[in-house]
């Protein structure tokens, strides 16, 4: 237990040596970072709280209910509102480097309950944290690395590319891996509940650790029949059991219907149904080599020893996994490298499990000839590996790349536009941006209505993502005209080839000089900002009843007719003398004036079923809410006209938390009645005693 703790307080400050700089640096903006979409989400909560549950700023509005990383995100954002002078940079690089301290200390104590070597348990974490990484073998992870003087891309992928809330949950779900082992060998309701709650946090924290997590169940799993081939049915069983009470217990935000919607969210070019291919092929890929190269070692001795077996799954799973998306699309760094603290954990393993192989080697022909065997093995691995690690550590605590790569936030395009951008732009108009600044804007001018977002599949717009692709790639000028004001985007910021935006995602900036109804207004270091001319509010206008442009939706991002007809029926001046739509709030829209006969209402705001129009009489015949062609809110008054001092605002629906309130207990109440609740689930829901699974087991 001594030598354990002991071990926990070095990694711990080694680590801690490793990013002691970074939690009082100053913000700094790193190119390719998508830290900016952190932030300005936990901005989002501490600047609006309770309103939150509609959010306008982002994809024409979405509703908080679709967003991910929920536990991070408005934990975060509460912490910074509750201590209301909290800078929230300065909370998420403190959260942030208290974890990734945490992270080696965790790994030593998964690796210590695998039975893994104290040697291995101890410099693998070591490694993991301030080795080479495995992926620096690709060339464009090695150029940037080298720009960074080969920081490891533990670091890299925390600080520079954004990813803290995966370090964060790293650290939960290695001990909810210790909670799974435990519970599959030993059994019992104590190790359930500790599995299960602990892998809670994680996904809540962050939803991209769902790979690692099913894919260590899985190693594990096939690392345990492999140990004791007589338990497979049972060890299935469990965990089957065990996965079904982690989805009940998540279901208090990761409902049915948001996995669905998940699934349908237009974050891909538009098209939902190749995500959803893409998803599934991504799963065979990973799944079918590990099941057929389970059954082509199974029985071999390697198999049976549970490390091993466990390192060579894991590392298989993921290297797959990479490689898959590097085929895939090998510009994309970004996505293919999004499993490196994975991989770079799992080499780690195989790094620790050589030491303390030649140590033992050593250990061995030392005690033949004699000599005290221990002092001598660890003599020679204190003078043969300490001082390569000791070098490694050092060379990296005196890496200075943080403070020096990328840009200081007050001398960065993104804070300079933000800022143009949050003085010029009304508060119900609307700007389409791209690239870095997409993730940045709402961090440094929260009040600024975008297009884009940080949050793709939290979007519930339909079309959101068909005019996002046209404007940025499309050559057609008027397309892109037609699609901004569609969208009710007045200010589109463009980056030029000389930007220094790292995504430059206008393929024919040029276009934009073409636009006849936009005036560049703005220009600096290659960015450029239009506004839209003989400027009216777009944000809401009147669409007479009948009109063809109300029921004609677009079949896609090219069909130009169905935008010219929307937009030429759409959206038709306000007489501000009449009628009045504005913005109350986040989740509160005025309606209130008078209408010519047979017009309706078009406000550039998502529609949503849970938008209500509240009146200040319930007597008084309101009309309908509902979409309109492009799935944005159309307001049909009664013939009667609008009630004066009328509102939409966006309610939250009782029966959507009490099911997932249902969905929680059901999940606590599973687990408190084990082992009742699993023999019953396993006897009557799988009937797994039919291929076999014979008597119950003896609690």
């Amino acid at each position: 237990m001594k030598k354990n703790l002991v071990a926990v307080i070095v990694l711990f400050l080694a680590a801690f040596l490793l990013v002691r700089s970074t939690i009082a640096t100053e913000l700094r903006i790193y190119p390719y970072s998508v830290e900016g979409s952190w932030l300005s989400q936990i901005q989002f909560v501490k600047e609006y709280w309770p309103k939150i549950w509609w959010n306008p700023y982002w994809f024409l509005g979405y509703p908080a209910k679709f967003s991910s990383n929920p536990l991070f995100i408005f934990g975060l954002g509460l912490v910074c509102r509750i201590f209301l002078n909290s800078d929230v940079f300065q909370v998420y690089r403190l959260l942030v480097g208290i974890f990734f301290c945490l992270l080696p200390a965790t790994m030593y104590l998964f690796l210590r309950d695998m039975r893994f070597g104290v040697i291995t348990s101890f410099f693998a974490p070591l490694w993991a944290v301030g080795g080479i990484s495995l992926l620096f073998v690709f060339p464009q992870v090695f150029a940037q690395a080298r720009s960074v003087a080969f920081l490891p891309f533990s670091m890299f992928s925390t600080y520079l590319l954004g990813n803290g809330p995966k370090v964060i949950a790293f650290s939960f779900a290695l001990l909810s891996l210790i909670g799974y082992r435990r519970y599959l060998e030993i059994g019992g309701r104590k190790w359930l509940f500790i599995f299960v709650s602990l892998v809670t946090p994680a996904v809540l924290i962050s939803s991209s650790i769902s790979a690692f997590i099913f894919l260590s169940i899985l190693a594990l799993l096939l690392a345990g029949i492999a140990n004791n081939s007589d338990e497979w049915r049972r060890y299935l069983c469990q965990t089957i059991f065990a996965g079904v009470c982690c989805l009940l217990v998540l279901g208090i935000w990761y409902t049915p219907f948001y996995w669905y919607h998940s699934l349908n969210s237009p974050s891909l070019g538009g098209k939902p149904l190749v995500s959803v291919g893409k998803f599934f092929l991504n799963f065979s890929i990973v799944f079918m080599p590990l099941v057929i190269g389970f059954w082509w070692a199974k029985g071999r001795s390697w198999v049976k020893d549970r490390r091993l077996s466990f390192a060579f799954w894991l590392n298989l799973g993921f290297i797959i996994l990479a490689l898959g998306r590097f085929i895939a699309d090998s510009d994309f760094w970004q996505d293919y490298t999004a499993y490196g603290l994975e991989i770079d954990f799992g080499v780690a393993m195989v790094v620790g499990m050589i030491i303390e192989g030649v140590v033992a080697h050593f250990n061995a022909r030392f005690k033949e000839r004699g000599m005290n065997s221990a002092i001598t093995a660890y003599l020679l691995l204190t003078v043969c590996y300490l001082p390569l690690f000791l070098w490694r550590f050092n060379s990296i605590v005196r890496n200075d790349s943080l403070s020096r790569y990328g840009t200081d936030y007050a001398d960065s395009f993104e804070y300079s536009l933000s800022n143009f951008l949050a003085e010029n732009v009304q508060s119900t108009e609307r700007v389409f941006v791209s690239g870095s600044l997409t993730f940045w804007l709402n961090y440094f001018s929260p009040h600024v209505m975008q297009v884009r977002g940080g949050d793709e599949p939290a979007s519930i717009h339909p079309y959101w993502a068909h005019g996002s692709y046209q404007i940025r790639e499309g050559q057609d000028p008027e397309l892109a005209d037609l699609w901004l004001k569609a969208l009710g985007a007045s200010w589109v910021v463009v980056h030029t080839p000389s930007s220094a935006d790292p995504y430059h995602d206008f393929k024919y900036s040029y276009k934009f000089e073409q636009m006849k109804d936009w005036q560049k207004v703005f220009e600096n270091n290659g960015n450029q900002v239009y506004q839209l001319q003989d400027y009216q509010d777009i944000f809401g206008g009147v669409v007479k009843t009948g009109t063809v442009g109300i029921s004609t939706r677009p079949q896609g991002g090219e069909d130009k007719s169905a935008l010219q007809e929307y937009v030429s029926t759409h959206y038709q001046q306000l007489d501000s003398q009449r009628l009045q739509v504005g913005i109350l709030d986040n989740q509160t829209l005025l309606l209130d004036g008078s209408l010519p006969e047979e017009y309706q209402i078009g406000i550039s705001q998502t529609y949503s079923p849970q938008w209500q129009l509240l009146t200040p009489s319930d007597s008084v015949d309101k009309g309908e809410v509902g979409p309109d062609s492009l799935g944005n809110i159309m307001y049909r008054p009664a013939k009667t006209g609008i009630p004066i001092g009328s509102k939409l605002v966006y309610g939250r629906h009782g029966t959507e938390w009490l099911l997932r309130g249902l969905f929680f207990l059901s999940g606590i109440i599973l687990m408190s009645a084990y082992p009742r609740s699993y023999i019953w689930f396993r006897e009557n829901i799988f009937e797994l005693d039919i291929i076999g699974l014979g008597e119950e087991d003896d609690y």
